[in-house]
């Protein structure tokens, strides 16, 4: 790739870089000269200010550069409101899971209140039969004129 225009190189003092201290959030150093940019080996995001700096300026995926305003540049990661607002909206997802759980979202029949339900009438009925057996099998299917014979009934069938 071949710029458009020529690029004017300019040369600029060399300055001495002292006292660099990296923590987990943050870059400091002391500069002997104001106004000359500073590379910095860090990885560029937008929530990263310098204090004592113009910039950072990205330069690169894992570059970026400061422009000292004073001695003591300080680089510092903060987080953005939308960082708080996302951590809020998990830590409240979260809460809803566990509230979900404890609340319980299935309801067995026999755990149904007995204020809900008359003591007479059966809590589940799967097919029409008698009270006392309320799970047994109907000897005539639904829209049948005869008994079905278990035998011949292709759910019944043995397998062969």
């Amino acid at each position: 790739m071949v710029p458009a225009e020529p690029i004017d190189v300019i040369d600029l003092p060399e300055i001495a870089v002292t006292d660099v201290a990296v923590g987990e959030e943050s870059v400091s150093f002391h500069v002997d000269q104001i106004g000359v940019p500073v590379l910095v080996r860090v990885s560029y995001f937008p929530n990263w200010q310098a204090t004592g700096a113009d910039g950072p300026y990205r330069v690169a995926p894992n570059f970026m550069v400061v422009v000292p305003t004073s001695n003591d540049v300080t680089l510092t990661y903060e987080r953005s409101s939308l960082d708080w607002f996302f951590y809020a909206l998990t830590l409240g997802g979260i809460a809803l899971c566990f509230y979900w759980r404890r609340r319980g979202d299935v309801v067995y029949p026999d755990a149904i209140d007995a204020a809900v339900l008359p003591d007479d009438e059966p809590v589940a009925r799967l097919v029409e039969g008698p009270v006392d057996e309320p799970f047994a099998r109907p000897t005539t299917w639904p829209g049948a004129d005869t008994a079905t014979d278990p035998a011949t009934h292709p759910v019944d069938r043995p397998v062969e």
